[in-house]
């Protein structure tokens, strides 16, 4: 008995250390909370082994307004599930708790994403990696998930108070979106930006959109049907094609 009391001291001494706060107060075994709340204590707990522990001593800690996962929480909760950082199961995952910054995740954005996804456990995650792998497969049952995504990564990514999307980040979202979508001119277009190092700096979002849109009109129309005449795309893509065309 004096275990488990010991345990649950330590757990709560853990939580006022990384700030973690819940919605309403748990009663001892959880017997009286709604599905709904069990749920939400369920992933607390997640959330407390991966959460930033907050040093007094330290300026950054001073502003820090909810609770997060950071760099090394991060790395730590992808190395328990078995996946690489750079995995497009981490995008997913990002996407469905809508994550405001790369690298990062608030305890409202951790509770949001896994109540959404009914996950409580690592195991119940781990469950999850096929689904949310298949959103970038050429399967057209996926294809507006797939939009859905790609358009959410452009604001993810993007530094604060950054216009555009950096080049060398556009260049490896492109690789991780791109390569399990199947497209067949990816390793071309990351080729032809990875070469254009003085006249692309940044990636607006009117071009980051405007490629999705392109990878549809090539597969429907095919590259053939592309005419740079009509002003449809930015004028990078129509160089891209230019290039494309150039080598046939």
């Amino acid at each position: 008995m004096s275990g488990r009391k010991g345990s649950r001291k330590g757990r709560k001494r853990k939580e006022a250390e990384a700030g973690v706060t819940t919605s309403k107060k748990r009663s001892k075994n959880d017997v009286n909370l709604n599905g709904a709340e069990q749920l939400e204590s369920k992933i607390l707990r997640i959330f407390l082994k991966y959460a930033h522990v907050k040093d007094p001593n330290r300026m950054e800690d001073m502003y820090v307004v909810e609770p997060y996962i950071g760099t090394d929480g991060m790395l730590q909760f992808c190395e328990d599930l078995g996946l690489e950082p750079e995995d497009p199961f981490m995008i997913s995952l990002s996407y469905y708790m809508e994550a405001k910054d790369m690298g990062i995740y608030t305890q409202t954005e951790f509770l949001r994403g896994l109540c959404q996804l009914k996950c409580c456990t690592l195991e119940d995650i781990k469950k999850t990696i096929p689904k949310l792998r298949s959103i970038f497969s050429s399967d057209k049952v996926y294809t507006q998930e797939f939009s859905r995504v790609y358009k959410y990564c452009y604001d993810w990514a993007c530094e604060p108070g950054q216009k555009s999307l950096g080049r060398d980040m556009a260049l490896s979202l492109w690789r991780i979106l791109l390569e399990p979508f199947h497209f067949e001119y990816t390793n071309q277009w990351l080729g032809f930006i990875g070469q254009q190092k003085e006249n692309v700096r940044g990636i607006p979002k009117d071009t980051w959109l405007q490629f999705l849109t392109f990878i549809s009109f090539v597969r429907n129309e095919g590259l053939e049907a592309y005419d740079a005449d009509l002003g449809a795309f930015p004028c990078i893509i129509d160089a891209f094609v230019d290039t494309l065309k150039s080598k046939t």
